[in-house]
């Protein structure tokens, strides 16, 4: 009889707060208390499902802000050499153009929508990890730069991302050229 299947909690219970196991086999279910239980197999199945929980659902955090960040040089003279994609917390998104010479920043609001997806890819564990690298995550050409910035919670991760075409990287980088472009066009 496995620990789950037993009539008792396998583990003395607390009064104040309350954990349970359950598992469904071939059809069959079975339950458990495993409040504060230390017993190996219970320990185990535990720390795997938290593992699982933070690696596909990651604590939510406050996200605040993403940006895109491009610039290229040598600038010549009456040119404008960098610009953005902010994409804000609140669906602004703030674009502004390279070689945009009017130094004219594009505002629009994204629908609540396509601002949720927005948000999924730009918190993505995968990017959020190569972002809080202390090395760029690809080699880094010398006269041109890319750079992505995230807030979340007050905190801000950043790292260069220059030609990187590391999958994360690339999705959150179309995407956000893709929000800009549309904004272009409104």
């Amino acid at each position: 009889m496995t620990l789950l299947e037993q009539e008792e909690p396998p583990c003395v219970l607390p009064t104040d707060i309350y954990e349970s196991m359950e598992v469904t086999i071939a059809g069959t279910t079975v339950e458990n208390a495993t409040t504060f239980c230390d017993l190996e197999p219970i320990v185990a199945a535990r720390a795997q499902l938290n593992e699982l929980v933070e690696r596909y659902l990651p604590a939510t955090s406050a996200f605040e802000r993403f940006r895109l960040h491009k610039s290229f040089g040598p600038c010549p003279m009456d040119t404008d050499c960098s610009g953005y994609v902010e994409l804000h917390a609140d669906g602004r998104l703030r674009v502004d153009e390279v070689d945009d010479v009017s130094y004219e920043v594009i505002e629009v609001t994204l629908a609540a929508a396509d601002l949720n997806a927005a948000i999924a890819v730009l918190t993505a564990p995968e990017l959020v990890t190569l972002l809080e690298q202390e090395e760029p995550p690809c080699v880094l050409p010398t006269d041109i730069h890319e750079s992505m910035e995230l807030v979340r919670d007050g905190v801000t991760i950043e790292n260069s991302t220059t030609f990187c075409d590391l999958e994360p990287i690339a999705a959150a980088r179309d995407l956000l050229n893709q929000l800009a472009a549309d904004a272009a066009t409104e």
